[in-house]
């Protein structure tokens, strides 16, 4: 009698491994990474994306038409932003002061009326008039130079006032010249119409009367030397009279 037992074939077993070497893959690691859902797969590279195409700017000519502006064109808003604008109101700041636009020009009240100007302006240079040869060349330096050298030099509130402040010193300079002019030509005036009529008057006496006069006038000059002199003036006098003849 034969027994017939199926068997099954032994299970093979893994050789014993140490305790830390064994990685639970269902465990997160200390890091907090699952090492079982990491994958090698290879990364694609993400291209940049195309820039969107420019339209050109139509710009508006003088003559209706248009046209395309240049890339390259920059608008006059963006001109002025980057442009460097400085402090409108620079005044007193010395030589390194900025003087804008608006103050240049020419000081005809540093012309006519130089020192005093330089005076009330702290341009005090002005006083190099009295200077002589010199003098004779400061008023036209004021003249070109002396608003910026006012600016520079005097603290204003704006430039709006220092306009208005310098205008006043033209006209007052110009009212002031034409006056002295005048008083100048009267007073050469004058004095030329009475030597004019001391002159005629002594043409018009005699000689014995003119001879008194003459003499009354040197027995009132006590100095002898101005005594003198008056006697060579009637001779010189006489002298005119004669070749006048």
């Amino acid at each position: 009698i034969c027994d017939v037992r199926r068997s099954t074939p032994p299970t093979p077993t893994a050789p014993p491994v140490a305790p830390e070497t064994v990685i639970d893959a269902e465990r997160p690691s200390a890091s907090g990474v699952n090492w079982a859902s990491l994958t090698l797969a290879p990364v694609e590279k993400e291209e940049a994306p195309e820039p969107p195409p420019t339209t050109p700017t139509v710009v508006s000519t003088s003559r209706g038409t248009t046209a395309p502006a240049s890339p390259y064109a920059v608008s006059a808003s963006n001109r002025q932003s980057n442009r460097a604008t400085p402090d409108d109101n620079s005044s007193g700041g010395g030589k390194a002061a900025h003087v804008p636009d608006e103050v240049r020009g020419l000081s005809w009240g540093g012309f006519f009326m130089n020192w005093i100007w330089g005076l009330f302006n702290g341009s005090y240079i002005a006083l190099l008039c009295f200077v002589p040869l010199l003098g004779f060349f400061v008023p036209f330096y004021l003249l070109f130079k002396g608003r910026e050298l006012a600016w520079q030099n005097k603290r204003w509130d704006s430039v709006e006032d220092f306009n208005k402040v310098q205008r006043r010193w033209g006209i007052a300079g110009l009212v002031l010249t034409i006056i002295g002019i005048w008083s100048v030509y009267k007073a050469i005036y004058f004095v030329q119409e009475n030597v004019t009529a001391e002159i005629e008057k002594q043409a018009r006496m005699s000689d014995d009367e003119r001879e008194a006069q003459r003499q009354e006038v040197l027995d009132g000059i006590e100095d002898p030397k101005l005594r003198q002199q008056m006697e060579q003036f009637y001779e010189q006098m006489d002298d005119i009279q004669r070749r006048s003849r």
